[in-house]
């Protein structure tokens, strides 16, 4: 079910960028509202982990911390509010949280550490001026050391996922640029 509302999340992605840089056959505001609005109930009724610890999953953890990313894009792109900074504190603890007890920073797959990439980057922009901030940076310090990979080749991989470069891109390069300072100053 997630990984459906995260295929409708990237469609109305893309329908959102077409219409922010006028491109013609574009969807109407109304429909983008009313697809928006659908899915954002869709996400908010996501169950977290431990609602569905009665079901068995390959990885509960991975899981969690996908629906909380989830919730972070949804918040600051499919249904921006006003005042999220405390929603946003409280999500990027939990992905902090979720990411650390799941050890998906030990996972030698190239998929699942490109899904890292993109949940440390979302929960870093989440993070700003707040107290685990450090943390995502330094967790993406040491996967853009293992990835050997540049800006162009994160957004790529962002692109990817979910992924809005008006909404999200200067946001992520302000990070990008926090992960190369500390970079290098340990050179």
């Amino acid at each position: 079910a997630m990984l459906q509302l995260f295929d409708a999340m990237g469609s109305l992605t893309i329908a959102i960028d077409h219409y922010l840089k006028g491109k013609p056959d574009c969807l109407t505001v109304g429909v983008m509202a009313r697809t928006r609005t659908a899915i954002q109930k869709r996400l908010l009724l996501l169950p977290s982990d431990e609602e569905l610890s009665f079901m068995p999953l390959f990885s509960p953890c991975l899981y969690e911390a996908c629906r909380l990313t989830g919730l972070i894009f949804g918040i600051a792109v499919v249904f921006p509010i006003p005042k999220t900074y405390d929603m946003l504190r409280t999500l990027s603890q939990r992905l902090k949280a979720s990411i650390v007890k799941s050890e998906i920073s030990r996972s030698r797959s190239g998929e699942v550490q490109y899904a890292l990439l993109w949940m440390l980057i979302l929960g870093g922009i989440a993070a700003l001026d707040k107290a685990e901030r450090p943390w995502f940076v330094s967790q993406l310090v040491r996967l853009v050391r293992i990835l050997e990979i540049d800006w162009d080749g994160v957004e790529e991989v962002l692109e990817g996922f979910l992924w809005l470069e008006s909404a999200c891109g200067s946001g992520g390069r302000l990070l990008w640029s926090e992960v190369m300072e500390y970079i290098d100053s340990t050179v």
